[in-house]
């Protein structure tokens, strides 16, 4: 009777044993799917089952270009969480594609350029790997990269020496301060002109007057103030030195015309 009250009790621990690694067992968390061999660590989702561009792959094995599409991909991950202005993650979207971009040369420069408009192989495609990566699809996808785009051209002004803005094809001022440039600029010719006109036509009709003289300067002065720095960006060097020119004879017979005042008061 004693042993065969052992036994069940043997049997029993035995049995409690096998229960109790088996819930154990069974609250050990599965592990994750192995990411095929060779595939980048930056990766992830979806898209380390398809195909990945072998130019791509390649620029990711360096450690600086995998951490600044790591950081691209990451903004790009947070526009699709926000609502309403994205404005400041657009901008820091286009800062790491710019980033990116630093990390190559410019096609045919030998080494000479930076990639600063994004032809290389290796950038090309790395930028439709990230937009993939982060799940930038569908047909949003479209107006998201052009306000990503705008932006990028910002940011280039902000990176790029003004002396080779020409080569990369870069604008001197923004989207919104040509505009506003184009809309002063039409006023003032269109005032100065009307001025112009108005004088003329008094002048043969023998009634010019000393006012119309003092509205015209003050039109004029009007349209000088058109000119900045940024907007003098926006020429050319040889629109400049015409503009030079022009400007030093202006300014001749600016002093003239004071020297006949001082003489007149």
């Amino acid at each position: 009777m004693a042993t065969a009250k052992k036994a069940t009790g043997a049997a029993t621990k035995a049995a409690t044993k096998r229960t109790t690694t088996k819930k154990a067992s069974s609250r050990t968390p599965a592990k994750k799917a192995a990411m095929p061999d060779g595939t980048p660590q930056v990766l992830s989702g979806k898209v380390v089952t398809e195909h990945i561009d072998p130019d791509a792959e390649r620029a990711l094995a360096d450690p600086d270009v995998a951490a600044d599409y790591q950081e691209a991909k990451v903004q790009l991950q947070e526009l699709a969480r926000i609502e309403g202005r994205r404005t400041e993650v657009l901008k820091a979207v286009a800062q790491k594609l710019v980033d990116l971009r630093a990390h190559f040369n410019q096609p045919g420069s030998r080494g000479r350029r930076t990639d600063w408009n994004g032809e290389s192989v290796e950038y090309v495609a790395l930028a439709e790997l990230v937009y993939r990566d982060a799940g930038v699809e569908g047909p949003d996808a479209d107006t998201t990269k052009r306000s990503i785009r705008h932006h990028v051209e910002n940011v280039k002004r902000e990176v790029v020496p003004a002396k080779d803005w020409e080569h990369f094809g870069i604008q001197a001022l923004t989207r919104g301060q040509r505009q506003a440039l184009t809309a002063k600029s039409a006023k003032a010719l269109e005032e100065v002109g009307s001025s112009a006109e108005e004088m003329a036509s008094a002048a043969t009709a023998g009634k010019a007057t000393g006012q119309q003289l003092v509205q015209l300067i003050k039109r004029i002065d009007a349209g000088l103030s058109v000119y900045s720095l940024a907007s003098l960006r926006a020429m050319t060097p040889a629109q400049r030195k015409t503009f030079r020119r022009e400007l030093e004879d202006a300014k001749g017979k600016t002093d003239q015309l004071l020297t006949e005042l001082d003489s007149l008061d």
